[in-house]
């Protein structure tokens, strides 16, 4: 091989590195929100994991699915931490609405399956307030990401590729499409807060 064709592959080998490099570095920065929003929905597919226990706690207790006061609650508590990290309030309330929602609709799912066909012998009734516990640790871990989805709205084709990742990692049972829809979509519309409202 000459000396000229040896340089030559050797700039090309250099600039092909080179490419690589900064091509890497690129996709490393531009997921960084799909990444939170991937952290958002794996909580979320967590949080409506526990709705089966929920619902076994208030058949065996006569409890009704619906609790405004303390749904109302969990969203403002949600705002309360969430303005503290310099979200707006508009987003996470609507978010936790979607939250809410799409848990009655699992509740509700278990419900019906145990109405038609019966519960299962062994359902054992869970301790509802170490229930609410549980998911309100998983929302404040999600209020933690909420901060890292402010920009998630700009990315390219953003609804689509969120909802790719809502379909792959929200499959709980129970859940319909419209729910899954409505989590992304809040996701989506996560927005800072307004000078004086959050953080200092």
């Amino acid at each position: 091989m000459s000396r000229g064709i040896a340089l030559a592959l050797a700039v090309i080998c250099a600039a092909a590195v080179a490419l690589a490099t900064v091509a890497g570095t690129a996709s490393a920065a531009a997921p960084a929100p799909l990444a939170a929003a991937r952290e958002a929905l794996e909580l979320t597919d967590a949080r409506l994991e526990l709705m089966d226990e929920v619902m076994a706690s208030k058949w065996f207790s006569r409890t009704p699915i619906q609790d405004p006061a303390q749904e109302a609650a969990v969203k403002e508590a949600a705002v309360a931490k969430a303005q503290a990290l310099g979200v707006a309030a508009g987003g996470t309330r609507s978010l936790f609405a979607a939250e809410i929602a799409a848990a009655k609709e699992v509740e509700l799912g278990w419900g019906a399956r145990w109405l038609y066909y019966g519960a299962p012998p062994d359902l054992a009734a869970p301790e509802l307030e170490a229930l609410r516990s549980q998911l309100s640790e998983i929302s404040e871990r999600i209020v933690a990401v909420l901060p890292r989805l402010l920009t998630l709205g700009r990315l390219p084709a953003a609804r689509r590729r969120v909802g790719t990742i809502a379909g792959q990692v929200l499959r709980v049972r129970y859940l319909g499409g419209e729910s899954r829809a409505r989590i992304v979509d809040s996701l989506l519309a996560i927005r800072p807060a307004a000078p004086g409202h959050g953080s200092p």
